[in-house]
């Protein structure tokens, strides 16, 4: 056997690479890892009452306290505003789908004691802050939880 050598140490050659899957793993006690979904072996829940879109136990609670409450805007204890769904299909609150709702009275909206559209102050809208704040815009020195316009 002749070898050709560029000035280095002949060497074997090695065998080749052989492709293979990752190994199984049949041990999953602790999980180790990040779970995106559900997985494929988990059922979807469901608590079984009409109109509900629970996607768990606590969603359950949530939708039962906001049936025993009754609606804001209707009084309703089974108003159409809590069984709205979000992108996913899950619970969501959506006060807009009360047959009552009305802007005005959502204090997201509009503030509820000056009566303006909630925003940083400008073009007539409200603008609060939780402690007493010097505003960004015009240098004014608003109290906590004061209605300021500029």
């Amino acid at each position: 056997d002749s070898k050709t050598t560029t000035g280095e140490k002949a060497q074997d050659t090695a065998p080749a690479v052989k492709e293979t899957n990752p190994p199984k793993n049949t041990d999953n006690q602790n999980g180790g890892g990040i779970q995106i979904g559900d997985g494929d072996n988990q059922q979807k829940y469901s608590c079984g009452s009409p109109n509900h879109h629970c996607h768990n136990e606590d969603a359950h609670a949530w939708i039962l306290n906001l049936e025993l409450e009754g609606c804001s805007y209707c009084g309703s204890h089974s108003c159409p505003s809590f069984y709205a769904v979000n992108e996913w299909g899950d619970a969501r609150y959506t006060p807009s789908k009360c047959p009552k709702y009305d802007t005005k009275k959502d204090a997201v909206e509009y503030c509820q004691a000056c009566g303006k559209k909630i925003g940083n102050g400008d073009n007539d809208t409200c603008q609060k802050w939780i402690i007493d704040f010097t505003c960004p815009t015009c240098g004014e020195l608003v109290k906590a939880n004061k209605c300021h316009t500029h």
